[in-house]
């Protein structure tokens, strides 16, 4: 498995190396490149509904395929999408390689694409929208930058950051930017940037991960630790963090679930879940996981947490899997 996402249909689409599979709860349907030409490659990298509704299918070619009102549309080639971002008639694709490409117009217009030109590089995991629709991203020697319309303004100026270095970005679930600096942990605010950094601990913390939660507290790896931090205090620290081995913050996931727990996973290491108490549990193999390489993971309508490992599909639930 490689991807998973829900339509707001009810239907959940699962990507495989052979082709797409939506799921009604009973069944499944497949799809692929002999059945279904909208399709140009079997193996499906990556699924993504947008704010329309509209899911978006992306092969290994780098084709974008759409599924909109039930018919499916090859829309666009152009390479590895990370995320998709919605704003108005505007669609934004943040590509793995540190790229922004813009879809505008309608569903019953012709489309047009354009790149966006950016700061500097960056990687595609490193953008983030707000609950404006402002898009805001890192590059990779520590400037911040967001997206105004289609063009691209630098956040990172004495007035907002002290210069500080940019290490990483992430929104909360009300669409709140948060910064992961070299010596601080910063919360936007309208036209400021708000210091969130625990005062019952160092005074600098460079923070290289931040995962926020529903209780409006976030999960943040810095100087090797990982903690819970709310209303600037660390309130919990993960105990099974060295268990990770060597993590690599670019590509450490983090998904909260309905309950206000946070599931980690470092790819080979299975999943560890934070719960809301601030107690932690690591699951693995040996607990039930079909591997321990969890590769993706999403929560459907009902609560479930299904759960993508390189072969199989599994579905923990509230920490046990079902």
């Amino acid at each position: 498995m490689t991807a998973i996402a829900q339509t707001p249909d009810g239907y959940l689409w699962i990507g495989t190396y052979n082709g797409l599979a939506r799921f009604d709860g009973v069944q499944f349907v497949d799809f692929d490149p002999f059945n279904t030409p909208e399709l140009k490659n079997a193996r499906v990298d990556g699924l993504f509904v947008d704010a329309q509704g509209t899911l978006w299918i992306n092969t290994h070619d780098g084709s974008m395929t759409s599924w909109r009102n039930g018919v499916l549309t090859h829309e666009w080639q152009g390479g590895q999408v990370s995320a998709v971002f919605s704003r108005s008639n505007l669609i934004f694709f943040a590509l793995l390689r540190g790229q922004l490409v813009c879809r505008t117009g309608s569903s019953e217009e012709q489309p047009q694409w354009q790149s966006i030109p950016l700061a500097g590089p960056t990687a595609g995991t490193l953008f983030r929208q707000d609950t404006a629709g402002v898009i805001w991203y890192a590059t990779r020697d520590g400037a911040l930058e967001r997206i105004i319309g289609t063009n691209s303004e630098p956040v990172s100026s004495a007035t907002y950051l002290n210069g500080e270095r940019v290490n990483c970005l992430t929104s909360d679930g009300a669409g709140r930017i948060w910064v992961g600096t070299e010596k601080r942990l910063l919360l936007w605010r309208s036209d400021h940037f708000e210091d969130q950094t625990p005062t019952n601990g160092e005074a600098v913390v460079n923070t290289s991960f931040i995962a926020c939660t529903a209780s409006n507290g976030c999960w943040v790896l810095a100087d090797g630790k990982v903690r819970k931090c709310v209303g600037r205090q660390w309130v919990a620290e993960a105990n099974w963090w060295e268990d990770l081995g060597q993590v690599n913050p670019t590509f450490l996931g983090a998904y909260e679930d309905g309950d206000g727990g946070v599931w980690f996973r470092n790819y080979g290491r299975g999943l560890f879940h934070a719960k809301p108490d601030g107690t932690t549990q690591r699951i693995s193999a040996a607990d039930g996981l079909p591997d321990d390489r969890v590769g993706c993971w999403f929560q459907d309508h009902e609560g479930n947490l299904w759960v993508a490992d390189a072969p199989d599909l599994a579905r923990p639930s509230n920490g046990r899997r079902r």
